[in-house]
């Protein structure tokens, strides 16, 4: 004999299969929740922590004996190079509220840089997904000789735990912004990019398509945006009054860094030979 089943019997096993499906993907969903919470915790406490520091917030003498390291901001102390005269580069531009690097003359007999390095707290390199942010007021640097390139930069380091630094113990090259007078129609940004470990010879150098037109009188102020991607891929964008450029290793290739992201920030000027311009200032930074 067939039993035929009332169609509210069968109504209600449907609803509870249905239940039981909801129940299931649920148990799913929640997991998967969990599984991504627990991925981002997890790159949370090996980043670089948040950070922000204004140049508004430092005075008169600024520099290597004066440092004014204020680890409210999220950086680590400031650490600087001088080699181009005894007397201090640095200084703190008041009216700006900018940190700034003067252009002396090449006082010691040869050419060589002066710089500012910062870099990180938390685990003191970026992970995928942060964005290392700074103001730069750029001005013309020196006129270009067959002994002299005068530049303005700014660049990004990273650590290789088997190759030791020669930059203070801030790992080697990974990308620069750099500002120097060698085009017959004056200076230009340039972009290096290391997709090796090549410590003053960068794989590829290419012309930024972001025209300088700062002054001594009137820098130009360039918004500059680094964010670290994984497997040493990156974006950087640079924004200047209604120009901006983005640039990524799409386009360059990633960068030799695949493990570990940038570890710190170099601001210097270099090569000031008899008729130095300059200086670099830059107004703000931070990590997000």
């Amino acid at each position: 004999m067939q039993v035929v089943r009332s169609l509210p019997s069968l109504l209600t096993k449907q609803k509870k299969r249905k239940e039981i499906q909801l129940k299931n993907k649920a148990v799913v969903a929640t997991a998967a929740a969990l599984g991504i919470a627990l991925l981002f915790y997890a790159q949370g406490a090996r980043a670089a922590n948040p950070a922000i520091d204004n140049g508004s917030l430092y005075q008169n003498p600024w520099g290597p004996v004066n440092p004014q390291n204020q680890a409210s901001t999220g950086f680590a102390p400031w650490v600087f190079d001088q080699y181009n005269t005894p007397i201090s580069p640095f200084f703190i531009d008041t009216v700006k509220g900018a940190w700034g690097i003067q252009v002396p003359a090449d006082s010691n007999g040869t050419t060589a840089y002066d710089a500012a390095w910062r870099s990180f707290t938390g685990d003191g390199a970026l992970d995928p997904g942060q964005t290392f942010s700074t103001a730069v007021l750029f001005t013309p640097p020196g006129p270009y000789s067959t002994t002299e390139l005068p530049t303005e930069g700014v660049d990004f380091f990273a650590q290789d735990p088997g190759v030791p630094s020669s930059y203070d113990t801030f790992g080697h090259q990974v990308l620069g912004i750099y500002l120097g007078p060698n085009t017959p129609s004056g200076p230009r940004f340039t972009l290096a990019v290391h997709n090796t470990l090549s410590d003053e010879q960068a794989n590829i150098y290419v012309a930024i398509p972001l025209a300088f037109t700062g002054t001594l009188s009137k820098p130009q102020l360039v918004h500059i945006h680094f964010t670290q991607h994984a497997q040493g891929n990156w974006v950087l964008k640079m924004v200047s009054g209604i120009g901006a450029v983005v640039l990524t290793s799409h386009e360059y290739g990633a960068t030799w860094n695949t493990v570990q992201g940038l570890d710190a920030v170099r601001y210097f000027t270099s090569q000031g030979g008899t008729s130095p311009g300059g200086p670099l200032e830059w107004k703000h930074m931070s990590v997000r």
